[in-house]
């Protein structure tokens, strides 16, 4: 499966990749597996929650995402998906989509330059001029 390349420094991601871009030019290939610890974490089945209706806009569907719940503390909001809706009540998981899936990447280097100090400093690449081009994530069980 092609996509466009995304942005990656190459020491960024060394955590979950184990090392496996370190040092590595153009024409790499490497095929990665994050466990849900070292992705977006195990299912959290306390944030899934049931709210009352009357807690929501009136236009309301299964899918539509909201930062925080009421009761929430403001500065530790979660984004929470509408899972279920019923006459009275809500449903909403406040888990990452993925959160509990192993997820498995297939990336090739496409071209490989030195960091920015701008990106040095906020840890990420800034351009699509960089190494690593990534096919969208895949979740399986």
């Amino acid at each position: 499966m092609d996509a466009a390349p995304a942005p990656h420094r190459a020491d960024a991601g060394e955590r979950e990749s184990g090392g496996a871009l370190e040092g590595q030019g153009v024409g790499h290939n490497v095929s990665l597996t994050l466990e849900p610890e070292d992705a977006f974490g195990d299912y959290d089945a306390e944030l899934l929650r049931v709210e009352p209706r009357a807690s929501f806009p009136d236009t309301l569907e299964v899918g539509m995402r909201f930062e925080g719940v009421p009761g929430d503390a403001e500065d530790e909001a979660l984004i929470y998906t509408v899972t279920d809706i019923a006459a009275d009540k809500v449903v909403v998981d406040g888990n990452h989509p993925l959160a509990g899936e192993r997820l498995w990447f297939t990336c090739s280097v496409t071209a490989v330059r030195d960091a920015t100090a701008e990106e040095l400093e906020h840890g990420h690449a800034h351009d699509d001029a960089v190494s690593v081009q990534t096919p969208p994530t895949e979740a399986r069980s």
